[in-house]
């Protein structure tokens, strides 16, 4: 969008006023790390949230309610949790590279290993 922006602010060489706010609230930029998959699935479900509500969408409200429909299904037992979903790939899941020791530099992990059971390797 901001692309789309630059290149009409270059043509008509008229600045485009836009309000920089949702919902009268400012934007804030607030980043998390976090692997590639859980980055995947929360873009999808802001773009998903912004259809279905057919407007821009606060985050925190995308994430409130995705608070309230996990919490609303709390006690809820399917019969078949697993029913419609794909089989598992054979063999362990592959690793992603984004979520390695390599990637975490020179993080000190002695207290999270000491916090693991003794009987996990």
């Amino acid at each position: 969008m901001r692309a789309l922006e630059g290149l009409i602010v270059r043509r008509t060489g008229k600045p485009i006023e836009r309000d920089d706010t949702i919902e009268g609230e400012p934007r804030v930029h607030v980043r998390l790390r976090c692997p590639r998959r859980v980055r995947q699935r929360w873009h999808d479900l802001t773009v998903l949230a912004r259809s279905v509500c057919g407007s821009e969408v606060a985050p925190w409200q995308i994430a409130d309610a995705v608070a309230a429909e996990g919490f609303s299904g709390r006690d809820i037992v399917p019969d078949d949790p697993f029913a419609g979903l794909p089989d598992p790939p054979p063999g362990p899941p592959p690793v992603d590279p984004g979520e390695t020791r390599a990637v975490f530099g020179a993080l000190d992990w002695d207290a999270a290993e000491e916090a693991l059971p003794e009987d996990l390797e």
